[in-house]
């Protein structure tokens, strides 16, 4: 019953989280009165490009340019900032991280433009970086 109920929570906990895309929209258009473009940013930054994001499952050109170069950096700063269960140790693996996703969660047009604009060759560790 434990695990069962520890389960319950992390599930709650994650539908929770899937919720902030949409938090921010609404945040950003009712609060803040932002143009839609802007919010709609937002509200699609954790979609992927084969579908399984959320918070609608948005798929290929679906997803705006913009929300899609989001996405990439902000799973970028997520791996850089050891904030996610891969442990990278440096902009090269981070990238390599990304590259390994490929075109599943990213089009090939910002995946490419991404990759070749990052430090690829860079093995620092990020201790290194923050000293």
């Amino acid at each position: 019953k434990e695990k069962r109920d520890k389960n319950n929570f992390a599930s709650k906990e994650t539908k929770l989280f899937q919720m902030h895309p949409q938090i921010g929209y609404r945040i950003l258009k009712r609060e803040m009165n932002l143009p839609d473009n802007i919010c709609k940013i937002v509200l699609e930054h954790h979609e992927r490009n084969d579908g399984t994001g959320y918070p609608y499952g948005l798929s290929g050109d679906l997803i705006s340019v913009e929300s899609q170069i989001v996405n990439v950096c902000n799973i970028y700063d997520n791996l850089t900032s050891n904030r996610m269960p891969i442990p990278v140790k440096n902009s090269k693996e981070a990238t390599k991280k990304i590259i390994e996703a490929g075109t599943r969660w990213f089009s090939p047009d910002v995946l490419y433009t991404f990759v070749h604009m990052t430090s690829y060759n860079d093995t620092t560790p990020f201790e290194e970086l923050h000293s």
